[in-house]
């Protein structure tokens, strides 16, 4: 079996109007996995670190600008049962500001979700556990 990380997953949040609450952004998944939210997966290019291919893809694929980059200790794991492999994806948080996501044609649908309901959509526990850990280092309540 092969140990691969070729994906970044990133949780972008931006702060809400009411004081200390975050909004964080949750996009439809892929067709193969129809029916959950889901961070943004974005592929890490060769040769590039992981924290600029989360902000590339931040950037390319919701056409959001960057105001701070946050590394979580938490890496989303992937088992892929036919190709032999786990896949392991470092995990990141990515403030936005403010804005709304450009539609692309990789991710189809968004919504922003308070800490709480954004948990509730996760159907990893290991993204759930990154939510938990961004949602702990930004200090604001449950």
């Amino acid at each position: 079996m092969k140990a691969v990380c070729r994906d970044v997953c990133v949780f972008v949040f931006r702060h809400a109007a009411e004081a200390g609450s975050v909004k964080y952004l949750l996009l439809a998944d892929r067709d193969e996995d129809a029916g959950r939210w889901e961070p943004l997966i974005g592929r890490v290019e060769k040769q590039e670190l992981a924290e600029d291919a989360a902000r590339r893809c931040v950037l390319g694929e919701t056409g959001l600008a960057i105001k701070e980059l946050i590394v979580l200790d938490k890496v989303h794991v992937c088992f892929r049962p036919g190709k032999k492999r786990v896949y392991f994806e470092p995990c990141f948080g990515i403030d936005i500001g403010a804005g709304e996501p450009v539609r692309s044609v990789v991710q189809r649908e968004f919504i922003w979700l308070d800490y709480r309901p954004a948990l509730d959509q996760l159907s990893h526990a290991d993204l759930r556990d990154a939510l938990s850990e961004l949602h702990a280092k930004l200090s604001v309540q449950p």
